[in-house]
């Protein structure tokens, strides 16, 4: 689940499982300095990637100060002319009043778009960067080589440049922060499934997802960053860089089609992106410190699951209908190793996916009667999750060498008992088993009535 602590740009389902890139507010206005005339038409360029929405105000700006609003939505005597997006290009549009002063229109990709105006009043040009990074420009057009000026007052994710005719956004996905709702955990394996997020019904021509960690418990770093959260918050004079270091940024193919899987060591942070790119990231942990996970989600929607072994998750078995895992044909699902010498640390590492392997010794070996149970465990699946009772199983397991002493411990130190049954029930889905050993389990914890659950005759 995701921690409700979270930035205004991103939406929850109803469960918090999934987070949702949802650009509500932008902070990214501009305004003309100067008010159209009849004679001066702005020439207005755009370059980068990102949307923008055009308009027009009676509001003058410099009447703001510093109370920018941080959408259009929200501006006084504001008249919306047309959108734009672009996505690693540059397009010029002109605006202008008609001979008659009664229209203003604005013209781009070869269409005219028209709002009719009061005549005797004041218009200024008004563009807001809903999202992206995205350079406006105002190019000289008024007869007497008159340069257009972008006014002082702005929105505060819009930067006005040395050249007050040029302006940039800051932050291509303000206010767009979530946290997974529990901190990092030795025993806990995330798995970050994402997808791109239409805007307008489009899709950005570039997202990403940015990993970063923190040691600040969400509501202590929420209350330090407010700014981070809710774009409409002013940020201080003398307000520090968050206290956060960045773990990865997954743009498009690292981060959608497979999942993302992050495992935490106890003292660094280990993540496949998508692609199965591995990469380890040191934390530098004091005593009983903890570490949480900050994402920030850009044109995209998120699902986060979590699993107390490092392979699919328990709910990987009781929900059939979730997608298969993609390291599901890696070794055992079980505990993992590096083969990474400690000097490549926060290097990339080779193109690979995950091996799990037991951490102090060898998985079981491959036994002399191997059977599959994969299939029979998701056909009978309520049936056993209802009657199947592991707590004794296990030990025979054990003792038949079917599962690692570590296995072992990990099983029996979860609760309530859905959890150790779970936690079995991966194991015996993904590596063969001994047929004799396990019946022999059954028989002598008295459930020898499963036996025709696990074994059926036909098969």
């Amino acid at each position: 689940m995701f921690h409700e602590i979270k930035g205004k740009n991103v939406a929850y389902d109803r469960d918090h499982s999934h987070a949702s890139w949802t650009p509500i507010q932008s902070g990214g206005i501009v305004f003309t300095a100067r008010p159209l005339t009849g004679f001066e038409p702005v020439t207005l360029t755009l370059e980068g990637t990102g949307a923008i929405e055009l308009g027009i105000t009676t509001k003058d700006p410099q009447s703001l100060g510093g109370a920018v609003p941080e959408t259009t939505q929200l501006l006084e005597g504001y008249h919306f002319l047309n959108d734009v997006k672009i996505h690693k290009r540059k397009c010029t549009m002109s605006i202008n009043l008609d001979e008659s002063a009664m229209e203003v229109v604005s013209s781009y990709g070869g269409g005219h778009y028209k709002h009719r105006i009061q005549s005797n009043t004041d218009y200024f040009v008004v563009a807001e960067v809903k999202y992206g990074a995205v350079e406006l420009r105002l190019e000289a057009t008024g007869n007497d080589n008159t340069r257009q000026e972008f006014s002082e007052n702005h929105g505060r994710n819009i930067k006005r440049l040395n050249n007050p005719a040029v302006t940039t956004s800051l932050h291509k996905s303000p206010a767009a922060l979530c946290f997974v709702s529990e901190p990092l955990s030795p025993e806990v394996t995330i798995k970050l499934s994402c997808t791109p997020k239409p805007y307008q019904s489009t899709i950005p021509g570039r997202f990403y997802l940015l990993l970063r960690y923190t040691k600040q418990d969400p509501r202590e770093f929420q209350i330090k960053n407010r700014g981070k959260f809710d774009v409409s918050v002013p940020l201080g004079d003398n307000d520090e860089e968050p206290a956060w270091l960045q773990i990865e940024k997954l743009e498009k193919d690292e981060c959608t089609g497979n999942a993302v899987v992050l495992k935490f060591t106890g003292e660094a942070i280990d993540i496949w992106s998508a692609k199965g790119r591995r990469k380890r990231t040191t934390c530098h942990l004091r005593a009983n410190e903890k570490v949480w996970l900050v994402l920030e989600l850009y044109g995209i929607t998120v699902r986060v699951e979590t699993s107390f072994l490092e392979g699919p998750s328990p709910s990987h078995f009781l929900c059939p209908d979730i997608p298969e895992d993609p390291y599901e044909n890696s070794a055992v699902h079980a505990y993992y190793r590096y083969d990474t010498p400690s000097e490549h640390e926060n290097e990339a590492l080779p193109v690979q996916g995950p091996t799990f392997v037991p951490a102090s010794t060898a998985p079981p070996a491959s036994p002399e009667d191997p059977v599959y149970l994969k299939d029979v465990i998701q056909k009978h699946f309520t049936y056993l999750k209802n009657n199947f009772t592991v707590t004794d199983v296990i030990d025979h397991m054990y003792e038949n060498k079917m599962i690692t002493h570590t296995e072992l411990t990990s099983i029996a130190s979860h609760q309530p008992a859905m959890q150790t049954r779970s936690v079995l029930v991966n194991i015996l889905s993904n590596r063969p088993v001994s047929k004799k050993a396990f019946i022999n389990a059954l028989n002598k914890t008295h459930q020898e009535f499963l036996i025709e659950k696990f074994f059926p005759e036909k098969d």
